[in-house]
């Protein structure tokens, strides 16, 4: 039996979405993923701005 990895690499999907998992969580956990992406972006700007304009 192949893992889901496997059948990614190789095209096919084997991955059933089931249990909490399904509709708007999948969106939420979308959402709060994208939030800590953007947000270690500006802290990582942020940094550099900081680094920048050091005296």
């Amino acid at each position: 039996m192949e893992g889901l990895f496997d059948g990614m690499v190789r095209g096919r999907s084997n991955f059933t979405v089931v249990g909490p998992y399904t509709g708007g969580n999948i969106a939420e956990e979308s959402i709060l993923s994208l939030v800590t992406v953007l947000g270690s972006s500006i802290s990582l700007v942020g940094l550099v701005f900081a680094f920048i304009t050091y005296r």
